[in-house]
């Protein structure tokens, strides 16, 4: 995902990726090099499957399907997520660009300082460090979220898109025959 001159990085990770998976996958089999065959003879087939149902499972999955790709999202049932993320601004931008969030400040509180301390238990320790976001001009650093309040936001995103298909198991085994990835489910299939 990449849709400025700053995500360069991101931008050449997702083409290693891709090329990755397509290699040596003629053009033919492209666009069925992801397939999920269920115990009813049912398959689904995907450009690409991403496994993980949390906040960075929802986001890639969402990522990958905006870019026009088939995507299967795989997410086993999991417990609510009680914990909180601070992303750094660079991450919430590519949030937003994404539509996965539209006003960070409606959903999170801005973390202002940084503190680091040595916890070790060593005999000499790093001092403590504290770092405040209008050294550098900044209102915040970035945003501190509930995964929960991401989840939940993330998740009506990603109902829009028709090319994303979620299925709620999780991946057992993965094999590769002739170019084509198969792979097997925790829900028997």
């Amino acid at each position: 995902y990449a849709t400025k001159s700053d995500d360069l990085f991101g931008h050449i990770v997702f083409r290693l990726v891709c090329r990755h998976i397509y290699s040596g996958v003629d053009e033919t089999k492209r666009s069925t090099c992801m397939n999920q065959t269920t115990g009813n003879s049912k398959s689904f087939s995907a450009q690409a499957v991403i496994v993980g149902g949390g906040v960075v499972g929802l986001a890639a999955a969402t990522a990958v399907a905006k870019t026009g790709l088939e995507v299967i999202h795989l997410a086993p049932k999991a417990p609510p997520d009680r914990r909180t993320s601070v992303l750094m601004m660079p991450s919430v931008n590519i949030l937003v660009d994404l539509g996965l969030i539209q006003s960070p400040e409606k959903l999170g509180a801005p973390p202002k300082t940084i503190r680091i301390i040595d916890a070790t238990k060593r005999l000499i320790r790093a001092p403590e460090a504290l770092f405040d976001s209008a050294e550098l001009g900044k209102d915040a650093f970035g945003w501190n979220f509930a995964n929960s309040i991401l989840s939940r936001q993330f998740a009506l995103r990603a109902g829009n898109l028709a090319n994303l298909k979620k299925i709620t198991a999780s991946a057992t085994r993965l094999k590769r025959k002739d170019g084509v990835w198969t792979m097997e489910l925790s829900n028997g299939a």
